[in-house]
């Protein structure tokens, strides 16, 4: 994010305690965003996960974005076809 104060702790704050007190979501991406996702278009935030290692520590925090179009499936990292990050 370019040309803008961004902070990604606030960012999750702010979107995470919004879907916790029941409000809608969306987001929207750039003009040419990686990864099948669709260029200037929005999607719902339906869900957040943080992912711990075994001595509890955050390594990751996820949110899950539906498509209302239900085309142009996502396909980078943490993706349902990204097999090498999804273990047991």
């Amino acid at each position: 994010m370019s040309g803008i104060n961004f902070d990604a702790n606030t960012a999750w704050t702010t979107i995470t305690n919004a879907l916790n007190n029941g409000f809608l979501v969306g987001v929207d991406t750039s003009s040419n965003p990686p990864y099948g996702m669709v260029g200037g278009h929005a999607y719902s935030v339906i869900s957040y996960h943080e992912l711990k290692d075994i001595s509890g520590t955050i390594r990751q925090r996820l949110f899950r974005v539906r498509n209302p179009w239900g085309q142009d499936k996502y396909s980078g990292p943490w993706s349902d076809a990204d097999t090498s990050r999804w273990t047991s």
